[in-house]
């Protein structure tokens, strides 16, 4: 078997997500799949080798495939290495993966982020695997909406990775991404798991500071910045769309999502309008000043 493994070291950090709706996936019961750091807990029967890849994409992993490798996998693996799951499940195919690192409060946490899966000799042949399209999300009778299967955790000062990894091993999640602003994660569940039910039970970890599901945010139209706002300085409260060739014919529009923007007289010509995505009727602030700093290399 040949295979490559690429280490990549810059790390990965959000300050915010976005979650838009897009309809509602249903939920897939025949392959188990765990990534914690460089280590996975599978569980396969029968299932194709597509499907077993699909699981890896849901846990944040891009994917490819060749498209003539589609065989049926067994497996019962717990806490290997992803290397070695691959070389039993792939037997004599081959494989390519990109390692990055998760940078948060627990310090530096190996993440898959991307592999490759192929006949031997024939790498070039692999293609991007489709997603099965939109995020999966629950719209409970009673309560906001949110992520299907995902939650955000905040951790307690003092965390180790190890009892972290514990708490996900009980949960069997998933870590997919982390604000270093923040200091919390976004973990995704199994598929179908009872999100609040999970949350209930985290919320008496003695580990566990906060957690929450993913929730789902429709934000309403801001309308547009008068120039009363603007020259207050209450940029944040509405976004307006300059007119073609307004800054130059090569200027773009640049939208920048961080931790909000604060009033500059170098941003003033440029900057058309913005708004507080959390509390859209706030002027838009910047306590942090990296959002600014994002602004000014726009």
């Amino acid at each position: 078997m040949e295979y490559a493994v690429i280490r990549r070291t810059a790390a990965l950090a959000t300050t915010l997500w976005l979650t838009l709706a897009a309809g509602i996936v249903g939920a897939r019961d025949r392959v188990f799949l765990q990534l914690s750091g460089d280590r996975i807990t599978i569980r396969a029967r029968r299932s194709h080798l597509r499907e077993v890849l699909q699981e890896f994409m849901r846990c944040g992993v891009y994917v490819e495939l060749d498209p003539a490798l589609d065989f049926p996998v067994d497996a019962a693996l717990e806490g290997v290495r992803v290397e070695d799951a691959l070389d039993q499940i792939l037997a004599t195919n081959s494989y390519a993966l990109v390692w990055d690192v998760m940078k948060g409060p627990l310090g530096e946490i190996p993440r898959l982020v991307q592999m490759r899966v192929y006949r031997r000799g024939m790498q070039k042949a692999a293609a991007p695997l489709p997603d099965r399209g939109g995020l999966e999300v629950e719209h409970p009778e009673e309560g906001a909406p949110y992520v299907r299967d995902e939650i955000i955790i905040g951790l307690c000062p003092g965390t180790t990775v190890r009892r972290f990894q514990s708490l996900l091993n009980m949960i069997g999640g998933t870590p997919v991404e982390v604000s270093e602003l923040v200091g919390v994660y976004r973990v995704r569940l199994p598929p179908g798991s009872d999100v609040p039910g999970v949350v209930s039970r985290l919320k008496d970890q003695k580990i566990v500071a906060a957690v929450e599901p993913n929730w789902v945010v429709s934000l309403p139209d801001p309308g547009p910045v008068t120039e009363a706002q603007r020259v207050s300085g209450e940029v944040g409260t509405g976004v307006r769309i300059p007119e073609p060739g307004e800054y130059g014919e090569e200027a773009g529009i640049v939208a920048v999502v961080d931790s909000g923007l604060q009033r500059l007289d170098l941003l003033d010509r440029v900057v058309v309008g913005g708004m507080n995505v959390l509390n859209p009727r706030s002027p838009l602030s910047d306590p942090v000043g990296h959002g600014t700093q994002m602004a000014l290399l726009a």
